[in-house]
């Protein structure tokens, strides 16, 4: 017997499992039905988790390393340089474990959000100013 955890609920049979009636006393079957909550970190979708990670401007924009804590444990993740808000990025086999298959997991996905600095001093401005110009004058290409 087995049920499929992937989705919102699951139902389950287990057969001689439920209240015994009748003289013979034989036990007849127990149903369940199984309500999976939402987490407030994860979305599942199938066997996948999905999950929002927000980073800075400088990291979205020179790449580094962030230390993540998942259900899976502690991750490093890479994150690439020019990487866009809205991105997702897959870790292979930190999902949910695989209902029946011992060993299996689904992927992390984790969807980008870049966080934009606010409350700049003047000198911070000007200096984005001076990035924005370099920009204009074609030094580096801009989508």
């Amino acid at each position: 017997a087995g049920g499929d955890l992937s989705g919102h609920h699951a139902h389950q049979r287990l057969a001689g499992k439920g209240q015994a009636t009748g003289k013979n006393g034989k036990a007849g079957d127990l149903y369940l039905t199984i309500r999976i909550s939402p987490h407030p970190l994860y979305e599942r979708v199938g066997n996948d988790l999905r999950q929002a990670l927000t980073i800075n401007l400088f990291t979205a924009v020179l790449g580094g390393d962030i230390q993540l804590s998942t259900m899976a444990g502690n991750l490093k993740i890479k994150i690439p340089a020019g990487t866009q808000h809205g991105k997702t990025l897959r870790i292979k086999g930190k999902g949910m474990p695989v209902y029946g298959q011992p060993g299996i997991s689904g992927d992390l996905l984790l969807t980008i959000q870049v966080v934009i600095p606010e409350n700049l001093t003047a000198e911070q401005q000007d200096l984005f100013r001076q990035l924005q110009q370099s920009f204009a004058a074609g030094k580096t290409n801009m989508a």
